[in-house]
């Protein structure tokens, strides 16, 4: 969010939704050039030089750079990066409403082979598209403060001691100094702990919503009870007509 009355211009449900399905599209490696091309031609990314997230990652200790190097390579040629005229970019989902900015969380690997074991994984540190996205949010679009919405997100999973954390410590290297807002089921104590302790959170804490089995509808209702009535009628003419109008209901 940045300052100045946090103005919020009205977006209709439908054009969110579309959007919202723009922004995350490359997180799921589908035809990832042309999608990150086609969110800078709307103006629904953020084009920044890898060449300057290099010269920003120089600021970490020796020791943090060698171990992300080992871990996952150069930054140039990964998910989120495109090349134009020689030159590497990271290209980054946003949308812009007023001076608020809505972005998809970056998925915790930069490889679909190593994301799902390595989401709370506080040994492995983070690849380079997830720090872009942040050094974005914090140093390139300076936002007066951050609010993860979800139970939960991965920022407070990262590399990283359990408590009194480093600075260089990827759940504080990512936001700095940012506040961070939490909205966070009260259902869900123990995880909001680690949103505090390590993702340095305000928590605001949220009764779940009430909820009730939606039950079917219509014709449903009726291939429904078939279903049962076949279960429980023993082997012979009436079972097997039952099954009969089934399927010829379900054909319909």
């Amino acid at each position: 969010m940045k300052k100045a009355g946090y103005t919020v211009p009205y977006m209709d449900p439908d054009t969110l939704i579309a959007t919202g399905k723009k922004l995350i599209k490359p997180y799921y490696r589908v035809d990832n050039e042309k999608a990150l091309r086609d969110l800078l031609a709307e103006d629904l990314a953020e084009k920044i030089p890898v060449a300057e997230y290099k010269q920003w990652l120089t600021t970490f200790p020796k020791s943090q750079q060698q171990w992300i190097q080992d871990s996952w390579g150069d930054p140039d040629d990964n998910y989120l990066t495109i090349q134009d005229n020689g030159e590497w970019y990271f290209v980054i989902p946003r949308l812009k409403i007023g001076n608020v900015m809505v972005m998809p969380q970056p998925n915790r690997g930069s490889r679909r082979d190593r994301e799902k074991d390595i989401s709370h994984d506080k040994k492995v540190p983070l690849h380079h598209a997830y720090r872009a996205v942040y050094h974005y949010i914090t140093e390139g679009f300076k936002t007066d403060a951050i609010v993860h919405v979800g139970t939960h997100g991965t920022q407070e999973w990262l590399a990283g001691k359990e408590r009194g954390l480093w600075a260089y410590d990827d759940s504080y290297s990512t936001i700095g100094s940012v506040p961070v807002v939490y909205p966070y089921s009260v259902a869900n104590t123990g995880e909001a702990l680690i949103a505090k302790r390590r993702g340095q959170a305000v928590v605001i804490s949220h009764n779940t919503p009430p909820f009730a089995p939606a039950g079917l509808y219509g014709e449903l209702v009726e291939t429904h009870e078939k279903m049962h009535q076949i279960g429980e009628l023993d082997e012979g003419r009436v079972k097997e007509e039952t099954k009969k109008a089934l399927v010829k209901q379900v054909i319909e």
